[in-house]
């Protein structure tokens, strides 16, 4: 997801993605690897203020993972 700065309001402005949503699944597989696998859920919330020349981020995300343990190939 690309955002110009330009483009934000004086309010700010919330975004809000699901793992259905094509740039946060490619984020995820990239951040995630192995990890991640689609059909996991997935949910971003954040919301983005600008501040005279600077910007300013605040929010939560939640992933389901499936780590596997390099050694023995277990989940966990």
């Amino acid at each position: 997801m690309k955002l110009r700065i330009l483009d934000i309001p004086k309010e700010g402005l919330e975004i809000v993605a699901k793992a259905e949503d094509r740039w946060f699944a490619r984020l995820l597989q990239e951040a995630c690897q192995t990890d991640y696998r689609p059909g996991n859920s997935a949910l971003l919330a954040f919301r983005v203020l600008k501040t005279c020349e600077n910007i300013s981020l605040t929010g939560s995300a939640e992933v389901d993972l499936d780590p596997v343990c390099h050694r023995c190939l277990e989940k966990f």
